[in-house]
């Protein structure tokens, strides 16, 4: 759960997402949208199992799914409706499992899943995945996870430990 610059609460959990704004809602129950799946609708959800809510810098909020990997949430000013835009393993997300999210001070979003870690580029649109089998017992992350340091250091938790890196000097091959 998390409430945006604008006042609006995000709140994610086994049906999509509610959001609203508090002080509307108390007034008129009615006042609220529900974001999601809907089969006829591309521009839904993806996936109805949220597992983490971000808005970044930018003022963009994303969706982290269990299976329907990362969520794009953009409203029309007009209608005050949501349509999302879908990134996942076919766009290039690691895996479409998504535990955490973190933007770094680069505006990178870091996105660690059930088989590794992505970094998005959401200026760009470009995943980078790393994989650390071959240095970790496993690659599987724990939902809900993540912190970032005030040096600008993301940490993240995984069944194996918690993982601390600078992402300006990120290189995979020397992490352990």
């Amino acid at each position: 759960m998390i409430q945006d610059h604008s006042g609006l609460i995000w709140a994610g959990g086994e049906n999509g997402v509610m959001v609203f704004h508090p002080d509307s809602l108390l007034v008129d129950d009615s006042q609220y949208s529900w974001l999601h799946f809907e089969k006829n609708n591309p521009e839904s959800l993806n996936n109805n199992i949220v597992k983490t809510i971000l808005e970044d810098s930018e003022h963009r909020v994303w969706i982290g799914t269990s299976g329907g990997g990362l969520n794009l949430a953009t409203q029309n000013p007009s209608t005050g409706g949501f349509k999302l835009k879908h990134y996942t393993s076919e766009e290039g997300l690691i895996n479409n499992m998504i535990q955490a999210m973190l933007e770094e001070n680069k505006q990178n979003i870091w996105i660690s899943t059930e088989s590794g870690i992505s970094k998005f580029n959401p200026t760009d649109m470009v995943f980078e995945n790393y994989s650390f089998l071959d240095v970790w017992e496993s690659d599987l992350f724990c939902q809900a996870s993540a912190y970032k340091r005030k040096n600008g250091d993301l940490m993240f938790g995984s069944y194996n430990g918690m993982y601390i890196f600078n992402p300006s000097s990120f290189d995979a091959r020397n992490f352990t």
